[in-house]
Order: C-alpha cells, then sequence, then structure tokens
C-alpha cells in the first residue's frame, strides 16, 4: 500500500486496540533502543576521553621530564 493511498474503512473497537497496544509496544522498543545507544556512545566516548587524557599526561610528563633534566644539568653546572 502506497503512503499516500487513503484507506477508507471503520476500525473495530478490538483493531483499535490492537493497534493503539503495537504503538505502545513500537513507542518502548524506541525507547529502550535509543537509551541503549546512548549509553553505548557515553561509553565510547569516555574510553575516548580517558585515552586522549592518557596521551596528554604522556606529554605533560615528557616535558617536565626534560624540563627537570635541564634544570639538574644547569645546577651540575654550576
Amino acid at each position: 500500500m502506497e503512503m499516500d493511498e487513503v484507506v477508507d474503512r471503520n476500525y473495530s473497537h478490538e483493531e483499535i486496540k490492537d493497534l493503539e497496544q503495537k504503538y505502545f509496544e513500537l513507542e518502548a522498543d524506541n525507547k529502550r533502543i535509543s537509551n541503549e545507544l546512548a549509553n553505548e556512545f557515553s561509553k565510547v566516548r569516555d574510553s575516548y576521553r580517558v585515552r586522549f587524557d592518557e596521551i596528554q599526561m604522556k606529554e605533560y610528563d615528557k616535558k617536565n621530564l626534560s624540563t627537570f633534566r635541564s634544570e639538574k644539568e644547569v645546577n651540575l653546572q654550576n
């Protein structure tokens, strides 16, 4: 059936209840899937954030270590 087609019929009370039930089930599935995707995204984002922080700390440590070594060499020369 095309989306543009209009179905002109009367639905029984049971059919309406069934359609409403299917709608609520689909709505609940949609919320569940959205929450699962949001949780998965958060995990991935957090793992990248942790990895980025680790890289930043290594670079910071290297910079400070080289600065410390330079200062130590200057002190040894004096």
